[in-house]
């Protein structure tokens, strides 16, 4: 175990091992994890969420799976309890309290509470996966590590209660991400030939091209014709994007 060190109230980034050596050189300093693994993503999470509830405000609803709406909602609020028990335990003292410590647990629950609308919102009137809310718990969880580390290897006498607590927010965070991450377009109202594979990922799929593994294997199988191709999205489509051009061609022409 390692004792309260100098440099936790300084930014960092490394601890440094103290005048006695009591800490560890591997270590970040607590003020740099606080600011850097948690108040910069909730800086930016937050207004990114406020755009995207007005940007789907509005839409008609489109997924009707009731049951993962629930599932979301109670994660989402389990969640929201114990940041809200951890920032009480920060403020009453407990555990090691650095300048950034009770700044950081706000925007923390804030952040929560404030994806706990997006996400319903985003469920019901979106086919999609919230590629917004799996960007944030993706970068979160992993940041989360090292702090993890650093409140088990505080010693303090109350602090076991603060390392445990914020062990289970990680894990609840684990199963947000499991949770947003599951495809909903067999709930939707949209018929599934109109929906493209594409639209159906999330941005874990989307970012490992998962939705074109079955037309590889198809592929593999024998050679592809148009009709083994995938629908693509209403935008790409050649009707539309003709209407755009025809229409950006005659404001060209007719500029006045």
């Amino acid at each position: 175990m390692v004792h309260r060190c100098p440099g936790d109230d300084a930014f960092g980034p490394v601890l440094g091992a103290g005048p006695s050596g009591e800490c560890y050189n591997f270590d970040f300093a607590l003020v740099f994890e606080e600011s850097i693994f948690s108040l910069a993503p909730c800086a930016i999470v937050l207004p990114a969420a406020a755009l995207r509830l007005y940007y789907i405000w509005g839409r008609k609803v489109v997924v009707q799976w009731q049951l993962l709406r629930a599932i979301k909602l109670a994660i989402f609020t389990m969640q929201c309890i114990f940041q809200l028990a951890l920032l009480g335990l920060w403020g009453s003292g407990h555990g090691i309290v650095t300048r950034t410590t009770v700044a950081s647990g706000t925007l923390s629950f804030l952040s929560t509470a404030v994806l706990l609308v997006l996400s319903d919102y985003d469920h019901r009137l979106s086919v999609r996966p919230s590629a917004l809310i799996q960007a944030f718990l993706i970068s979160t969880a992993v940041v989360d590590l090292p702090r993890i580390r650093t409140q088990w290897l505080l010693d303090n006498n109350n602090n076991t209660t603060v390392a445990s607590l914020f062990t289970v927010t990680f894990v609840l965070r684990l199963t947000l991400l499991v949770t947003e991450s599951v495809q909903k377009w067999k709930h939707a109202t949209i018929p599934p030939d109109q929906i493209p594979p594409e639209m159906r990922q999330g941005v874990i799929g989307r970012t490992l091209f998962w939705w074109l593994n079955p037309m590889f294997l198809e592929g593999y199988r024998k050679n592809l014709t148009m009709d083994d191709l995938f629908a693509i999205d209403d935008g790409l489509k050649g009707t539309i994007l003709y209407e755009r051009l025809l229409k950006s061609w005659k404001i060209g022409m007719h500029p006045y």
